[in-house]
């Protein structure tokens, strides 16, 4: 009897070790695989007042925006467009930017607007609530991009997790003289392709947002930046920006604010 039991030891002490040897789990022991957690990044999140964008902001204030149009990333295009508009700053003459003239901010453009987003997080979607005039921004988890995609105002956006990571992959953006890039007039083409990186640091106290950037038609090489938002504990904000508003002391050439083409029953 003695001899039976020695021997079940003895091959329950092999059967462990085998188990830990590779890797194996004893039954009862828990699953093979962990869970997967998706990292919390909801809630509202306040941008601060960095000037981000395509080039460095050559002007010491912050309300006057002067791109620096001799960066070599610019093609000779794109950098006419950025000196023209810093040299309405530096004349006084506010340059239209979306956030002034009612149009759609874009990718990445309005991460770069001063103000408050919120996020919500579901399994199928991402949603991005911006407080400038209400936009909304939908991120769409887990699938590819479609094959015969539309040009819009914020593309076609597509995400995933790595980690504690929101990676979102955004193509189809529409060209129209106010979709713009960044806050110094600087402009972008339809091959325009941006992958954006989210995540909290800070111990939850920032959200960074880590962007590639590529664009053919517009860059001369592909490039980075990134943006960073404090967390806030105050409700969501409103701005308004209602169409047939005049244009003060804002230069009219460049763009102009969407216009009502009907008219009031009154």
């Amino acid at each position: 009897m003695r001899r039976i039991s020695s021997l079940f030891v003895v091959l329950g002490l092999s059967l462990c070790s085998f188990a830990a040897a590779s890797g194996a789990q004893a039954p009862g022991s828990g699953p093979t695989t962990a869970k997967f957690s998706t990292p919390n990044l909801s809630g509202v999140w306040t941008r601060n007042l960095q000037r981000m964008g395509a080039v460095k902001n050559l002007s010491p204030r912050t309300d006057v925006v002067i791109g620096d149009w001799q960066d070599p990333v610019l093609q000779p295009w794109a950098a006419a467009l950025v000196r023209r508009h810093g040299d309405l700053e530096a004349s006084g003459l506010a340059a239209p930017e979306t956030k002034q003239t009612c149009w759609p901010g874009g990718v990445p453009n309005m991460l770069s607007v001063p103000s408050s987003i919120e996020l919500l997080q579901t399994p199928t979607q991402v949603t991005l609530l911006y407080t400038n005039d209400h936009q909304v921004r939908t991120i769409y988890m887990n699938q590819p991009h479609s094959k015969n995609l539309k040009p819009s105002w914020y593309g076609e956006s597509v995400g995933h997790y790595e980690g504690d990571t929101l990676v979102v992959d955004t193509v189809g953006l529409h060209t129209h003289p106010m979709s713009l890039f960044d806050v110094f007039g600087t402009p972008h083409t339809e091959k325009l392709h941006v992958v954006e990186r989210f995540h909290v640091v800070d111990g939850g106290k920032t959200l960074r947002v880590d962007i590639d950037v590529e664009d053919p038609g517009t860059f001369t090489k592909p490039f980075s930046m990134n943006a960073r938002f404090g967390k806030v504990n105050y409700g969501f904000e409103e701005y308004v920006c209602a169409e047939n508003n005049p244009l003060i002391g804002i230069d009219k050439t460049a763009g102009d604010m969407p216009r009502e083409k009907y008219k009031p029953p009154f």
